[in-house]
């Protein structure tokens, strides 16, 4: 079940190829959503797509270093100029080396992971010991 987060963006970007080039989707807004994961210990961060949001390390809250080819497994999650002023906080955006605007979540750039393919999927999670997933609440047992 997804819970609503924040209605962030006004039209779906989806990534197509490893130049940061993006095809629009169908037109229905994006949202910034939380998700139970399959493991469902927490609730994190997705798109509107259901897929886990990540953050690397060595962004930190700077200029996103992960581009290229990192880029083509770690797609950026990004906006034009308009979609950017829609935006509330804690989401903002960053400007990427290319000059495209990528989403932040309290000042860490989001990134989706290629092999993440359903609701739920963290398979990105703890990667190289710099990719994490968002996570904005965790569930406690007694």
């Amino acid at each position: 079940m997804r819970y609503l987060f924040v209605l962030a963006l006004v039209s779906s970007l989806w990534p197509v190829s490893s130049q940061a080039s993006y095809a629009r989707g169908d037109g229905k807004p994006v949202e910034v959503v939380t998700i139970s994961t399959e493991k469902g210990q927490a609730k994190i961060l997705a798109n509107s797509f259901g897929q886990a949001l990540y953050v690397f390390d060595p962004d930190g809250t700077g200029t996103p270093k992960c581009a290229a080819d990192c880029a083509e497994k770690w797609p950026p999650l990004l906006v034009t100029a308009d979609e950017a002023k829609r935006l509330e906080a804690p989401l903002g955006v960053v400007a990427r080396a290319n000059g495209l605007l990528q989403v932040f979540y309290k000042g860490r750039p989001l990134y989706t992971f290629y092999l993440d393919r359903k609701v739920g999927d963290i398979l990105g999670d703890g990667l190289g010991g710099v990719w994490h997933v968002v996570i904005v609440a965790e569930r406690r047992f007694r």
